[in-house]
């Protein structure tokens, strides 16, 4: 069982990818519309106003699928914008 600095952490920053997506232009959303920009953002809302506890089977969801073809897209893109970014 993972220890709750662990999972804390997780969480922590799942809510920042979420908040960064929503700093992305709408010029570069437009471009990209493969990144589902607006779930990711609304991930983020449900996560930080969860008052009573996060459903661990919901994160477990994001960082075993969610996240692994996000950061292919997000590789895709760095990649053809030409920007050097370790994803």
């Amino acid at each position: 069982m993972p220890r709750r600095g662990d999972k804390d952490a997780v969480v922590r920053n799942i809510e920042i990818l979420g908040e960064a997506s929503k700093s992305i232009s709408e010029e570069l959303k437009k471009k990209y519309p493969e990144v589902e920009w607006r779930e990711i953002s609304r991930t983020r809302d449900k996560i930080i106003h969860f008052y009573f506890g996060v459903d661990l089977s919901i994160i477990w969801d994001i960082i075993t699928v969610d996240i692994p073809s996000l950061r292919e897209k997000l590789k895709r893109i760095t990649k053809r914008e030409g920007w050097e970014i370790y994803i």
